[in-house]
């Protein structure tokens, strides 16, 4: 395994309200220029089905969707249908399935329909965002309400109401070899640069 060269971004590029200091915008700018120029040749590079690369025989194939929605948070072990896609319908139908099949069967964390996680945008400072989480944390603990069968069925309802859109929509048509390559998480964790601020690599391509 190669080392990646240059440091990740997110050592200067810090969240809205944080209290350490941010990347100045002409920095910023800087960044995203050249990542908008590295997705763009991505975006050039086409494929005949929806899935995940795979090496095999020296060579990489489309294998089943190893996508974030697919896989994670115990998703892996649903039986759920995996690819490769041949349209963008099937891929969005099995996503609502890992969705609602989680619901089903999986453990719910976190999230809850009955009390929303408070958004850090609401809160004028760290502090007081940080006190209504606390807050919130308090409350949902009290009767086990992430995990009851009420939030789990507001879920599944959620996911019903989902898939109907999704049949709803007017897909293009798309042709033989029209699907993209795309990183899955292009996040400042995943993004390395120099100390003048030109992206070195991108990590974490398990998904692509």
């Amino acid at each position: 395994m190669s080392e990646a060269s240059g440091w990740p971004l997110s050592k200067v590029w810090k969240p809205a309200g944080s209290p350490q200091p941010d990347l100045d915008t002409l920095s910023k700018a800087k960044i995203l220029s050249q990542l908008g120029r590295i997705t763009w040749k991505l975006s050039q590079l086409r494929f005949d089905k929806i899935g995940s690369l795979a090496e095999e025989d020296e060579s990489f194939h489309i294998k089943e969707c190893l996508s974030r929605g697919h896989m994670l948070h115990g998703r892996y072990q649903l039986e759920i249908p995996r690819g490769p896609f041949t349209s963008e319908a099937e891929f969005y139908d099995s996503l609502v399935s890992a969705f609602t099949n989680h619901a089903e069967i999986l453990q719910l964390s976190h999230h809850c329909f009955v009390a929303p996680v408070p958004s850090q945008s609401d809160y004028p400072s760290r502090i007081q965002y940080e006190s209504a989480v606390e807050l919130w944390s308090d409350f949902v603990t009290v009767g086990c309400k992430i995990d009851t069968s009420d939030n789990r069925l507001d879920y599944i309802i959620a996911g019903d109401a989902l898939r109907d859109i999704v049949r709803k929509l007017e897909l293009p048509a798309v042709n033989s070899g029209n699907f993209p390559l795309y990183h899955p998480d292009l996040s400042v964790n995943n993004i390395y640069v120099d100390d003048d601020y030109n992206i070195t690599c991108l990590i974490d391509w398990a998904f692509a």
